[in-house]
């Protein structure tokens, strides 16, 4: 059943209204999100060792970490906005022994630092830019791209920027409200929940913050 999830789960991932947009415009650097869900396995593997010990981790974390670089600056801030919640629940989950996840934690950031030095931050460096060759973004590049409220509903206008589908948002809502009924009954068998993960509840709150930042700055 996992693996069938997951892979209804990629193929509604390669479909998505976000990466055929950004494929027809040809930003192919905006389509490759799959980078975030490897660095998530990859910190899970480095809090919660099963199948590689914590150095080879944190050099293939490290190495991760410099792809995202070299693939869009924003990422990186995406990244944050996408892994903070599952960084903090890792970290008091781990806490009794906290040390060397920490360690090896800056290990994978200093290679990280290191690799973006090499490139492209010294490439960066030696650019004269000028910062008022084009003007800054405002209120107005924020709403133009933010989703309306009826896009939550399948109802959002036809704007390849401004929606998330219509059959993508209903199998969405049908999802959560079967998980709803299931949690209602507590019908849970108790070890449908690893010691090393989150309930489903915490990834829907830890969902929430993109989703409600996607709705613009008006909220």
């Amino acid at each position: 059943l996992a693996l069938a999830v997951a892979f209804f789960g990629g193929l509604v991932y390669a479909f998505s209204p976000y990466v055929m947009t950004h494929a027809s415009y040809i930003q192919l650097n905006l389509t490759p999100l799959w980078w975030f869900p490897l660095i998530l396995l990859l910190w899970d593997e480095m809090a919660f060792p099963r199948w590689m010990a914590r150095p080879v981790t944190a050099v293939l974390l490290g190495l991760a970490l410099w792809g995202v670089w070299l693939t869009d600056l924003e990422y990186l801030i995406w990244l944050a906005l996408v892994g903070w919640g599952y960084l903090l629940w890792t970290l008091w989950t781990i806490r009794r022994y906290l040390r060397a996840t920490i360690v090896w934690g800056l290990v994978a950031a200093a290679i990280m630092a290191v690799l973006a030095w090499i490139y492209p931050l010294s490439a960066l460096v030696q650019v004269n830019l000028n910062p008022l060759e084009f003007p800054p973004a405002g209120l107005e590049t924020l709403r133009h791209y933010a989703l309306p409220l009826a896009a939550l509903i399948g109802l959002a206008p036809n704007e390849e920027v401004r929606t998330m589908g219509h059959v993508l948002v209903w199998l969405m809502w049908v999802g959560l409200i079967l998980a709803v009924l299931r949690w209602r009954k507590r019908d849970f068998p108790a070890d449908s929940f690893p010691a090393n993960q989150p309930r489903a509840a915490v990834w829907l709150l830890l969902g929430l913050v993109p989703l409600v930042l996607a709705l613009g700055p008006d909220i």
